[in-house]
Protein backbone atom coordinates (compact mmCIF):
# COMPACT_ATOMS: atom_id res chain seq x y z
CA UNK A 1 0.00 0.00 0.00
CA UNK A 2 1.51 3.01 -1.11
CA UNK A 3 2.36 5.96 1.62
CA UNK A 4 -0.35 8.13 -0.25
CA UNK A 5 -3.29 5.63 0.11
CA UNK A 6 -2.43 4.97 3.75
CA UNK A 7 -2.68 8.92 4.19
CA UNK A 8 -6.15 9.32 2.44
CA UNK A 9 -7.04 6.47 4.49
CA UNK A 10 -6.35 7.43 7.73
CA UNK A 11 -8.33 10.85 7.15
CA UNK A 12 -10.66 9.22 5.87
CA UNK A 13 -11.18 7.45 9.31
CA UNK A 14 -10.39 10.70 11.36
CA UNK A 15 -13.23 12.11 9.43
CA UNK A 16 -15.70 9.21 9.90
CA UNK A 17 -14.83 9.09 13.58
CA UNK A 18 -15.33 12.32 14.20
CA UNK A 19 -18.89 12.56 12.41
CA UNK A 20 -20.04 9.19 14.11
CA UNK A 21 -18.48 9.22 17.42
CA UNK A 22 -17.26 12.64 18.59
CA UNK A 23 -19.30 15.26 16.76
CA UNK A 24 -22.62 13.17 18.34
CA UNK A 25 -21.12 13.14 21.79
CA UNK A 26 -20.00 16.87 21.79
CA UNK A 27 -22.87 17.91 20.45
CA UNK A 28 -25.55 15.55 20.84
CA UNK A 29 -27.93 14.16 17.54
CA UNK A 30 -26.01 12.10 15.30
CA UNK A 31 -26.02 9.38 12.07
CA UNK A 32 -25.04 6.59 13.44
CA UNK A 33 -24.05 6.51 17.32
CA UNK A 34 -27.47 9.11 18.41
CA UNK A 35 -27.12 11.12 21.80
CA UNK A 36 -29.97 12.76 22.76
CA UNK A 37 -29.23 16.39 22.39
CA UNK A 38 -29.82 17.08 26.21
CA UNK A 39 -26.95 14.73 26.86
CA UNK A 40 -24.65 16.30 24.88
CA UNK A 41 -21.14 17.54 26.68
CA UNK A 42 -22.08 21.10 25.76
CA UNK A 43 -25.55 20.89 27.14
CA UNK A 44 -24.11 18.77 30.06
CA UNK A 45 -21.29 21.86 30.83
CA UNK A 46 -24.28 24.18 30.50
CA UNK A 47 -26.48 22.31 33.03
CA UNK A 48 -23.49 22.20 35.35
CA UNK A 49 -22.59 26.20 35.47
CA UNK A 50 -26.31 27.07 35.74
CA UNK A 51 -26.16 24.53 38.83
CA UNK A 52 -22.48 26.02 40.43
CA UNK A 53 -24.71 29.41 40.18
CA UNK A 54 -27.65 28.41 41.90
CA UNK A 55 -25.47 26.56 44.19
CA UNK A 56 -23.70 29.91 44.62
CA UNK A 57 -26.74 31.92 45.03
CA UNK A 58 -27.75 29.57 47.41
CA UNK A 59 -24.76 29.78 49.68
CA UNK A 60 -25.17 32.89 49.95
CA UNK A 61 -28.78 33.18 50.92
CA UNK A 62 -27.94 30.87 53.42
CA UNK A 63 -24.87 33.46 54.58
CA UNK A 64 -27.81 36.07 54.53
CA UNK A 65 -30.20 34.08 56.50
CA UNK A 66 -27.49 32.81 59.17
CA UNK A 67 -26.51 37.04 59.12
CA UNK A 68 -30.14 38.28 59.92
CA UNK A 69 -30.78 35.31 62.43
CA UNK A 70 -27.32 36.57 64.48
CA UNK A 71 -28.80 39.77 64.40
CA UNK A 72 -32.00 39.04 65.50
CA UNK A 73 -31.09 36.76 68.39
CA UNK A 74 -28.83 40.08 69.36
CA UNK A 75 -31.99 41.97 69.85
CA UNK A 76 -33.22 42.15 73.72
CA UNK A 77 -36.54 40.42 74.28
CA UNK A 78 -38.35 43.18 74.90
CA UNK A 79 -38.02 44.56 71.65
CA UNK A 80 -38.57 41.42 70.34
CA UNK A 81 -42.03 41.01 71.88
CA UNK A 82 -42.90 44.55 70.63
CA UNK A 83 -42.12 43.55 66.80
CA UNK A 84 -44.09 40.29 67.19
CA UNK A 85 -46.68 42.74 68.59
CA UNK A 86 -46.19 44.71 65.41
CA UNK A 87 -46.17 42.37 62.88
CA UNK A 88 -46.67 38.62 64.33
CA UNK A 89 -46.61 35.49 62.52
CA UNK A 90 -49.73 34.90 62.47
CA UNK A 91 -53.39 36.41 62.70
CA UNK A 92 -55.90 35.14 65.52
CA UNK A 93 -59.82 36.86 63.66
CA UNK A 94 -60.74 36.80 67.17
CA UNK A 95 -57.95 38.26 68.70
CA UNK A 96 -57.95 40.76 66.34
CA UNK A 97 -61.78 41.88 66.46
CA UNK A 98 -61.36 42.49 70.35
CA UNK A 99 -58.82 44.36 69.92
CA UNK A 100 -60.18 46.88 67.69
CA UNK A 101 -64.00 46.42 69.20
CA UNK A 102 -61.28 47.23 72.68
CA UNK A 103 -59.80 50.33 71.02
CA UNK A 104 -63.31 51.43 69.87
CA UNK A 105 -64.93 51.40 73.01
CA UNK A 106 -62.06 52.94 75.39
CA UNK A 107 -63.73 55.98 73.48
CA UNK A 108 -67.08 55.05 74.00
CA UNK A 109 -67.38 54.33 69.55
CA UNK A 110 -70.18 51.79 69.47
CA UNK A 111 -68.43 49.02 66.68
CA UNK A 112 -70.47 47.86 63.89
CA UNK A 113 -70.01 45.75 60.27
CA UNK A 114 -66.93 44.78 61.42
CA UNK A 115 -64.98 42.62 58.38
CA UNK A 116 -61.72 40.73 58.68
CA UNK A 117 -60.79 39.06 55.63
CA UNK A 118 -57.29 37.58 54.26
CA UNK A 119 -55.73 39.29 51.48
CA UNK A 120 -54.25 38.19 48.22
CA UNK A 121 -50.40 38.19 48.59
CA UNK A 122 -48.65 41.33 47.44
CA UNK A 123 -45.81 40.47 44.93
CA UNK A 124 -43.74 44.12 46.31
CA UNK A 125 -44.37 42.29 49.62
CA UNK A 126 -42.85 39.13 49.51
CA UNK A 127 -42.98 37.02 52.79
CA UNK A 128 -45.80 39.49 54.26
CA UNK A 129 -49.92 38.53 54.25
CA UNK A 130 -52.12 40.96 54.56
CA UNK A 131 -55.43 41.07 56.28
CA UNK A 132 -58.04 43.77 55.08
CA UNK A 133 -59.96 45.50 58.16
CA UNK A 134 -63.18 47.43 58.02
CA UNK A 135 -65.78 48.42 60.23
CA UNK A 136 -68.28 51.81 60.84
CA UNK A 137 -69.08 53.70 63.73
CA UNK A 138 -70.91 56.64 64.86
CA UNK A 139 -69.37 59.60 67.03
CA UNK A 140 -68.28 62.82 67.39
CA UNK A 141 -65.64 64.68 65.04
CA UNK A 142 -63.44 64.93 67.88
CA UNK A 143 -63.57 61.41 68.99
CA UNK A 144 -63.04 59.90 65.43
CA UNK A 145 -60.06 62.04 65.09
CA UNK A 146 -58.76 60.75 68.68
CA UNK A 147 -59.28 56.93 67.21
CA UNK A 148 -57.55 57.37 64.15
CA UNK A 149 -54.46 58.73 66.22
CA UNK A 150 -54.68 55.47 68.49
CA UNK A 151 -54.24 53.68 65.03
CA UNK A 152 -51.58 55.49 63.96
CA UNK A 153 -49.61 54.91 67.54
CA UNK A 154 -50.83 51.72 68.38
CA UNK A 155 -48.07 48.75 68.47
CA UNK A 156 -50.05 46.64 65.95
CA UNK A 157 -49.13 47.93 62.30
CA UNK A 158 -52.29 49.66 60.62
CA UNK A 159 -51.87 50.90 57.23
CA UNK A 160 -55.65 52.98 57.24
CA UNK A 161 -56.71 52.50 53.35
CA UNK A 162 -59.49 55.00 53.20
CA UNK A 163 -62.16 56.90 55.86
CA UNK A 164 -65.28 58.21 54.61
CA UNK A 165 -67.48 60.23 56.68
CA UNK A 166 -71.33 60.67 56.78
CA UNK A 167 -72.26 63.86 58.40
CA UNK A 168 -75.46 63.63 60.25
CA UNK A 169 -78.72 64.99 59.37
CA UNK A 170 -79.17 67.04 62.78
CA UNK A 171 -75.98 69.02 64.02
CA UNK A 172 -76.49 67.03 67.59
CA UNK A 173 -76.26 64.16 66.48
CA UNK A 174 -72.33 61.91 65.99
CA UNK A 175 -71.72 61.31 62.29
CA UNK A 176 -71.07 58.15 61.06
CA UNK A 177 -67.41 57.23 59.91
CA UNK A 178 -66.55 53.86 57.71
CA UNK A 179 -63.06 53.23 57.70
CA UNK A 180 -60.77 50.40 55.71
CA UNK A 181 -57.30 49.42 56.52
CA UNK A 182 -54.71 47.18 56.41
CA UNK A 183 -52.66 44.91 58.81
CA UNK A 184 -49.43 42.53 57.89
CA UNK A 185 -48.16 39.20 59.24
CA UNK A 186 -45.10 37.52 58.51
CA UNK A 187 -45.61 34.54 56.83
Amino acid sequence: MSKTLLNLLLIITSVACYYIIISPIYFGGGYVYDVPADQSIIKLREFKNSNEEDSNKLKEAIVKINDLKKEYEGIDQYTQDRLNIMIPDSINNVRLMSEITTLMSSFGLPASGISITKEVEDKKLPGIGIYSISFSTKGSYFDLKDLLSKLETSMRLFSVQSVSFSPSEKPDEPMTVSIKMNTYYIK
